[in-house]
């Protein structure tokens, strides 16, 4: 194991070679591996050393990781110690087409989150349950540009659950004047630019309800 160093393709040369042979009887010996039918999977992690297993982490995606935490209990406590550290997650192209649920149980695999990008996340419209996947007393930084089903309500659900935010981005998005009756109160920068429901009536309204703090205010377009 001493060999592996920080090397990814030695790494999988360690799956892969005959040295994993003894760990295989071993984990068949205790009787762990798994019956589906006529296919027999063996839960590899179990068989290594501890510390082995974390240096294959080190090579996969934090999404690789939150799919890990759900494969087996072994895992889940494992990984959700690595998952239980990430401050900042970014959603890309592969999660728009995802489920909400699914979003919403990956989001909730993130207890220390500070920092959330879901931008362009057409799709998603449980914005009222992000307060109860993440913690709303760690989270500052939010963008939600181009979010098609963001509107006041759940502009307003946002705002009021999660009082520590101090960056917002709701651009392009379906907020109007209405949503302006709350405001978060550390908010100090909020992007509303190309938010088309917008007036000037709704932006003098907000300037007067807006908090001390904030500092930024961008309508850009």
């Amino acid at each position: 194991y001493e060999s592996l160093g920080r090397d990814a393709s030695a790494v999988v040369d360690y799956f892969t070679t005959d040295s994993t042979s003894h760990l295989v009887n071993r984990a068949q010996s205790e009787s762990e591996v798994i019956s589906h039918g006529s296919v027999s999977r063996l839960d590899v992690f179990k068989t290594l050393p501890e510390d082995a297993a974390f240096v294959v982490f080190d090579y996969i995606t934090i999404l690789d990781l939150a799919k890990c935490s759900r494969a087996s209990r072994w895992l889940h406590e494992r990984v959700s110690a690595r998952l239980a550290i990430i401050e900042s997650f970014q959603t890309s192209a592969y999660h728009r087409s995802w489920p909400d649920s699914r979003m919403l149980e990956m989001f909730h695999s993130f207890p220390s989150l500070k920092s959330l990008s879901m931008s362009k996340c057409f799709e998603f419209e449980s914005f009222e349950y992000l307060p109860s996947v993440l913690n709303p007393h760690r989270l500052e930084s939010m963008d939600l540009s181009r979010c098609e089903k963001l509107a006041d309500n759940e502009f307003a659900a946002i705002v009021s659950n999660f009082p520590l935010l101090k960056f917002l981005d709701v651009s392009d998005t379906h907020v109007t004047d209405i949503a302006f009756v709350v405001c978060c109160t550390n908010l100090r920068r909020l992007v509303m630019s190309k938010c088309r429901d917008i007036t000037d009536l709704g932006v003098a309204s907000l300037l007067k309800r807006s908090p001390p703090s904030l500092l930024e205010l961008v309508l850009k377009n």
